[in-house]
């Protein structure tokens, strides 16, 4: 009797145990699911008080004071198309119409091969410098069958706008806009080189459009030409990318909320380092940037157009994203057009190293 009492209380001890594990799961399972709800929740209400807000067809110096709050019961998805909600009409304040003068009389070259149109900040004089005294000597001083200009916007501050002012006055290679210069404005940047080049220069066969701290070896660029000039008539190239994730991350200077870009990918894009298209292309850019919502990473912003237009990528060997670590004599050599990220100094390094 005794020991069956004892069976029948063993089993009921293993049966409340089982029961207290079964218990402690779902209390678990129960907590995870409450958690991840309010996560949601929180996530889907959180304010973004404090961050840049661009629209389409707000003026930049406007955008950058009305940094305070936003109203998060109004905030929507970034649309893909729009009825000319972007035009580009910002005041063009520095101009140098003779970049791409073609009057053999005058000295310049008929053609215009390229184009090359370079981003910079107030603050870069030396990149400038540098080039202008390196690579972009092959420009024959803006006279040659390759022609160049940089690319700026307004500073907040006045001493560097006349900085800027002087420089041009010096060198004649300046184009600026009334809109604030900052990364988040690359995209006003770009549009406003295209802008320019459909009207000051719309006879140049190609543009490239690139980075202060780029080197870029022309000869290389005009070789690798030859063989895309007509893949380029109906695409963009240079480091094309099949794929890329929105950064997330509020420090980073390519962060995009998911209001802005709800996908977890960006599609196909040529990195805004350097790439090239014909002027065929360019126009079309242009045109369609008008029903294409402004989008803050530059290079993707261009590639929303490009994929509007049933246009292709066509990436081109020697084109480079990255600091390739120099060989002096392989950034003059025929395969290699640029390389990012190189420094003043360095620069005129490779430039001044006899191969």
């Amino acid at each position: 009797m005794g020991r069956r009492f004892r069976k029948i209380k063993f089993a009921a001890y293993n049966e409340l145990f089982y029961i207290f594990i079964v218990l402690v799961f779902c209390t678990i399972i129960s907590t995870i699911f409450y958690h991840m709800i309010l996560i949601t929740k929180t996530q889907s209400k959180k304010a973004v008080g404090g961050r840049r807000v661009l629209t389409a067809n707000a003026n930049p110096v406007e955008t950058v004071i009305a940094t305070k709050t936003v109203n998060t019961e109004n905030l929507t998805t970034r649309p893909q198309l729009c009825d000319k909600c972007f035009l580009h009409n910002f005041t063009l304040l520095l101009d140098n119409e003779d970049i791409c003068n073609t009057a053999e009389e005058s000295g310049y070259e008929a053609d215009i091969d390229v184009l090359i149109l370079v981003t910079t900040t107030h603050a870069h004089y030396s990149q400038r410098e540098a080039m202008r005294t390196s690579w972009l000597t092959d420009t024959k001083n803006n006279k040659g069958n390759v022609r160049y200009a940089f690319l700026l916007g307004i500073s907040a501050s006045q001493t560097e706008n006349v900085q800027i002012k002087q420089e041009n006055g010096i060198y004649h290679d300046i184009l600026q806009e009334i809109f604030i210069d900052s990364y988040k404005n690359l995209t006003y940047k770009t549009m406003m080189a295209l802008k320019w080049a459909k009207t000051r220069c719309a006879h140049a066969w190609h543009i490239l459009k690139t980075d202060d701290d780029v080197y870029v070896n022309i000869p290389g660029l005009l070789k690798s030409l030859k063989t895309h000039a007509k893949a380029l008539l109906s695409a963009v190239g240079g480091t094309c990318p099949n794929m890329a994730f929105p950064v997330r991350d509020k420090d980073s200077k390519f962060y995009v909320d998911i209001e802005t870009y709800p996908g977890k990918y960006y599609p196909t894009y040529c990195s805004g380092t350097a790439y090239i298209m014909s002027m065929t292309v360019a126009k079309c850019v242009l045109e369609i940037s008008e029903n294409i919502p402004f989008f803050p990473i530059e290079d993707i912003y261009i590639a929303f157009c490009i994929h509007k237009l049933g246009f292709r990528f066509v990436n081109i060997g020697g084109f480079h994203r990255f600091f390739i670590t120099p060989n002096m004599c392989n950034y003059k050599s025929d395969w290699f057009v640029t390389s990012h990220g190189v420094n003043p100094q360095l620069v005129k390094d490779v430039w001044k190293t006899i191969c």
